[in-house]
């Protein structure tokens, strides 16, 4: 075992602070007040950049590169936007038509499973919240008929 083997390799900017990365680039340093919001900064302008290299390494067979697009690729189609129509739910009384709603959606492959769960956590949620309320005004009008 040589002796590099067993340190960690190190992060060293490839120019120096203040300057550019290349002539003519758009890629600056710009030092501000809190130590890492200038490493922040930098990533942000490089981001299409990296991304496009990332990708161009993928497609030629790198590993990693592919693991790493493919990971974001998993993650972007996970958790994304879904379009359905639900009825209002103002009472416990409206919530079948909103759980059947969402059923008929899962079967018919308009949504996952998955987003049916999310849904439904939502669902219960509010539901919580309009029975603390009505708890809340039966206690109140309670405690108004006592006086």
């Amino acid at each position: 075992m040589s002796k590099n083997q067993n340190v960690a390799p190190r992060l060293v900017p490839s120019v120096p602070p203040n300057v550019a990365e290349r002539s003519g680039s758009t890629l600056r340093y710009t030092p501000t007040s809190e130590g890492g919001e200038g490493a922040a900064d930098l990533l942000r302008q490089a981001q299409v950049p990296l991304t496009r290299k990332l990708i161009a390494l993928a497609l030629n067979g790198d590993r990693v590169a592919l693991r790493c697009c493919m990971e974001q690729i998993a993650s972007l189609t996970a958790d994304r936007p879904i379009q359905l129509d639900l009825p209002p739910i103002h009472s416990v009384a409206d919530l079948p038509v909103a759980t059947r709603a969402i059923l008929e959606a899962v079967s018919s492959g308009r949504i996952t499973p998955s987003a049916a769960a999310a849904l439904s956590k939502c669902i219960a949620t509010h539901m919580d919240a309009l029975t603390n309320v009505d708890l809340l005004q039966t206690l109140e009008r309670l405690e108004q008929v006592e006086r």
